[in-house]
């Protein structure tokens, strides 16, 4: 798992991709990220701006593209940390249905 998700697109993806071919070379999966989630309480919640920024789909492909990644995690209006789908239903975040559609088609 490589997450560079708070570093600009061009800086994550070029992070990603040094990872992925060291771990290819090694026939070992890589995960990476596109854009983080927003964290309620815990480790690094304090990093998370608290609001909800989904992944574009096309950013997801192009991400996939140049880094070669295997599984892609992506914000999709999930929150992390404790008793976070209590703080998810206080705060009116949603899921993106139409945001993982989107990314299936391509």
């Amino acid at each position: 798992m490589v997450d560079a998700s708070t570093q600009a697109f061009a800086e994550n993806v070029t992070r990603t991709k040094a990872v992925v071919e060291m771990a290819h070379g090694c026939g070992v999966p890589v995960e990476g990220e596109l854009v983080m989630s927003p964290a309620i309480e815990g480790e690094d919640a304090e990093k998370h701006p608290g609001e909800v920024i989904y992944t574009s789909p096309d950013e997801a492909q192009d991400y996939v593209v140049q880094t070669g990644v295997d599984f892609l995690a992506v914000s999709i209006g999930t929150v992390h940390g404790s008793h976070a789908r209590r703080a998810a239903a206080r705060s009116g975040i949603a899921w993106s249905t139409s945001m993982i559609a989107s990314a299936y088609r391509w």
